[in-house]
């Protein structure tokens, strides 16, 4: 015989149980929500003058950047014009800066449980650097000539190129003898320190990071392969 009374129990007893499944489905996405949301960190990146705007990418999007020759489409974590925040996990991020008179390189940035602000001041562009800081070159020279001034006579001081915001400095100096015979020329390369040139490296034939530690890898970079061109 159809028990009437017991198929309105099931059905009490299936709504019951199809409200505690939803509620708990609501309860678990709402939990991964808040774990999704806190892994998120709101960072400010402040801006220097001379910086206009500025796109964070991750890693993966920074390499689809790159690929895409720097087009504005690529996705990226977020934009800001002026100084601001943006909220991102932890992680290695790259910021590609626009304006004016700055170097549009990525600058690699590391964003940790412990980080709050980022300071964000481009080095000058090379334009910048050559127009604005030839004014030095007598003050570098003479400075190279009175370190070295028992030789410097047998070497020729090549035009070298500043970095940075003009205060880093690498040129060459090579004699006539070993430069028509493609012998040895010697990287040189000077800091501004307190608005005084200094000797940063004595020349060498190449620069290894071991030895120069308080020298910006690139720098050290860039005036090797010009010692050896």
């Amino acid at each position: 015989m159809f028990n009437l009374s017991a198929l309105k129990l099931n059905q009490s007893t299936i709504k019951r149980a199809a409200i505690s499944l939803v509620v708990a489905v609501i309860l678990i996405g709402g939990g991964w929500f808040v774990i999704d949301w806190l892994s998120y960190k709101s960072v400010t990146f402040n801006l220097s003058s001379n910086t206009k705007s500025i796109a964070v990418y991750d890693e993966d999007q920074y390499e689809t950047y790159a690929k895409s020759e720097g087009s504005s489409s690529a996705a990226n974590d977020g934009k800001l014009e002026s100084t601001g925040t943006l909220r991102l996990r932890t992680g290695t991020y790259y910021v590609v800066p626009m304006g004016d008179d700055i170097s549009l390189d990525k600058i690699k940035i590391q964003i940790n449980d412990n980080t709050k602000s980022i300071d964000i001041k481009p080095y000058y562009s090379d334009d910048y650097l050559t127009s604005n800081f030839s004014d030095q070159m007598a003050a570098i020279n003479t400075t190279i000539s009175d370190k070295y001034a028992d030789i410097i006579s047998d070497y020729t001081i090549d035009n070298g190129t500043f970095y940075h915001y003009g205060d880093w400095y690498g040129t060459t100096l090579y004699s006539e003898v070993t430069r028509e015979g493609g012998s040895d020329t010697y990287g040189i390369i000077l800091h501004n320190v307190d608005g005084v040139w200094r000797i940063a490296a004595a020349p060498e034939l190449v620069f290894r990071y071991s030895d120069h530690k308080d020298i910006p890898t690139d720098i050290i970079d860039a005036v090797n392969r010009s010692a050896n061109d």
